[in-house]
């Protein structure tokens, strides 16, 4: 098949960015869902797709794929409509507040396979593609990384009950990159400074991995900064492969080459990241999605064990 047929679900900046990407894709909005009426008509402009306010009123019919970028608090009724439908979809990480709140879709998807992705887009990297193909074969030891960022600043960002927190909707980027470049994690423990004016809020955490191959790892979190300070480095017995910034393009100290960095940058990851979902729904490979709902789902459930670990101070396995 060919892409043309697409809905938003979520009106949000990343739904706005999957719109965007998708339309320099040759991709065309069909449909745009958002609780908000006055913000899915912003998104569709003049494009002449149809404007709802809830999944059951989108024409399923209609769509070749559906991109899911509603608040985490609110996944779940879309992709199961979607499956449903055996419309292929996308979904914005982190995939729900908790691993539990998407068994059912997870239940679903084993009786109707659908493609799907979701939304974890530094696996898609140039960098993180070549830190993976020369750690082929060599022994690591462990990672270690940092996110220090400012805040996310949309409302629901600070209300866990809505995004999980900042560990589950920020820090889960390196904690997925970790699974991803060392191996499955089984075990986290973690220390954490709350919000003062709401104790609920987890504003930095340091967090302790152990990986099922013994390894170990490190990640520093925080969102109460003013800039933004990323990195993660991954160790060999003889070397360390460090990458830094929001766009990880540092490489072994040298920046890659020019046209692989700007094909990595903010405003095109995220096309690079959909061109690659398009293509495994035109030739139904799933294969060459690199992030998809069973996979991240292993990702949410650490993230889990880390909030559990939070909670209870104490070492946590990783749910299975």
């Amino acid at each position: 098949m060919s892409i043309r047929r697409i809905a938003i679900i979520g009106a949000g900046r990343m739904g706005r960015a999957r719109a965007e990407a998708s339309a320099r894709l040759g991709a065309t909005l069909v449909a745009v869902c958002d609780v908000s009426l006055q913000a899915a008509e912003a998104l569709a402009g003049p494009s002449g797709a149809a404007c709802v306010q809830n999944v059951e009123a989108l024409d399923w019919s209609r769509l070749d794929v559906a991109f899911v970028c509603t608040p985490p608090s609110e996944r779940g009724p879309a992709e199961l409509l979607a499956i449903e439908h055996g419309v292929p979809f996308m979904v914005e990480k982190p995939i729900a507040l908790s691993a539990r709140q998407l068994k059912p879709v997870m239940s679903a998807l084993a009786t109707r396979p659908v493609v799907n992705a979701v939304g974890y887009m530094n696996r898609y990297r140039a960098s993180i593609q070549a830190i993976k193909e020369s750690l082929v074969g060599q022994p690591v030891l462990g990672c270690a990384a940092h996110w220090i960022s400012s805040r996310y600043e949309v409302p629901w960002w600070f209300r866990p009950e809505e995004s999980g927190g900042p560990i589950n909707e920020q820090a889960t980027h390196f904690v997925d990159l970790a699974r991803y470049l060392v191996g499955d994690i089984t075990h986290v423990q973690a220390l954490a400074h709350v919000a003062v004016a709401n104790p609920g809020l987890i504003e930095s955490a340091s967090i302790g991995l152990q990986f099922e191959g013994g390894q170990l790892g490190s990640l520093l979190y925080s969102s109460q900064a003013d800039a933004h300070m990323i990195n993660f480095e991954v160790f060999t017995k003889d070397r360390g492969l460090r990458l830094e910034g929001w766009d990880l393009q540092w490489l072994d100290g040298h920046i890659l080459d020019p046209e692989a960095a700007s094909a990595d940058d903010r405003d095109t990851i995220f096309e690079k990241e959909t061109a690659t979902f398009f293509k495994a729904v035109d030739t139904d490979r799933r294969d060459l999605v690199l992030s998809d709902l069973r996979d991240a789902w292993a990702s949410q459930r650490v993230v889990d064990a880390i909030r559990e670990a939070l909670r209870v101070g104490e070492r946590v396995e990783v749910g299975v």
